[in-house]
């Protein structure tokens, strides 16, 4: 008999699937290249009543971004049952050099 390991499933593993999730479930094609867990999960400060809050960043495929083809939505937002940010790396960039506060935060959790 083999001793089997039971892996262990971090909170980014599960952002990167949940948000993965939200990308498929909105139509967008692309590929996922930012996943963050935010919020008091992030911040270490989680109570049992507290949910788990996502934050995502996906690249559009080149012809939707040349207009070749009608892609998903540049942004959306989800709270229902889990709270999630997902901005198209194009929107992602114009808020970051906006100074956007959500943005800036997703670079450093």
């Amino acid at each position: 008999e083999t001793n089997r390991t039971k892996k262990t499933i971090t909170p980014r593993m599960a952002a990167t699937t949940v948000v993965q999730e939200l990308l498929n479930s909105k139509f967008c094609t692309g590929e996922l290249l930012l996943t963050v867990v935010t919020g008091s999960t992030a911040y270490g400060l989680k109570v049992q009543s507290s949910d788990c809050d996502y934050f995502g960043v996906y690249a559009a495929r080149a012809a939707v971004v040349f207009g070749l083809f009608q892609g998903g939505p540049s942004s959306f937002d989800v709270h229902n049952p889990t709270d999630a940010t997902v901005f198209e790396a194009g929107k992602f960039a114009a808020l970051l050099l906006q100074g956007n506060a959500k943005a800036i935060e997703g670079l450093y959790n």
